[in-house]
């Protein structure tokens, strides 16, 4: 899509870091999501007397094991755990889309008002948290299907389509996301 003249695009970042928080209780992990802009310089960005992360939601983190509720399968609880974290995530980003799209109308200093376009430009991460959000084991690259193996070869794989596992988790297809290295709700955080 090509912006019209006049247009501002606004790069739009997110942060996220899971943090441990007791050894005394269940849930001792809180898993904050943050959001910035990239037209902040990052020195400024980054200062944290600067405020310009603002916290945008807490991500639930799947349990290690799955209780026993009657009248509840444990495969039924583990599908609808994987799918926690995706649905969040698609619900925050589909708020983005709604602006990125038709641009939305924002004051600048000078009083003139520009028509901005949102993009998300960038998720700033560490590989066991991407690995958490792609639903994937650890040792697997989040980008491509590369096997275990191949890790060290600098060759090309397909990307990873999150098609391809909503399909899977929808089917309740266990074994596909097995043989694709797709974790079960019992190895997440």
């Amino acid at each position: 899509m090509t912006l019209p003249i006049g247009a501002t695009l606004v790069p739009v970042l997110f942060a996220s870091d899971a943090t441990h928080l007791t050894n005394f209780s269940s849930d001792g992990i809180v898993w904050p999501l943050y959001m910035s802009i990239g037209n902040i310089k990052s020195v400024i960005r980054n200062r944290p007397t600067s405020h310009m992360w603002i916290p945008v939601a807490l991500l639930p983190n799947s349990p290690k094991r799955v209780k026993k509720i009657t009248g509840w399968s444990k495969e039924k609880q583990e599908q609808e755990a994987i799918e926690v974290l995706p649905k969040l995530l698609i619900f925050i980003l589909h708020l983005l889309s709604d602006v990125a799209w038709g641009g939305l109308g924002i004051s600048c200093w000078d009083g003139i008002i520009s028509k901005c376009h949102l993009r998300v430009a960038g998720w700033l991460a560490d590989h066991m948290e991407n690995s958490t959000i792609h639903g994937i084991y650890s040792t697997q690259c989040p980008i491509c299907e590369c096997p275990q193996e191949e890790l060290s070869n600098l060759q090309k794989y397909p990307p990873r389509k999150a098609e391809k596992y909503w399909a899977w988790v929808n089917e309740s297809d266990a074994k596909g996301l097995h043989n694709d290295r797709v974790k079960p709700v019992t190895n997440c955080l």
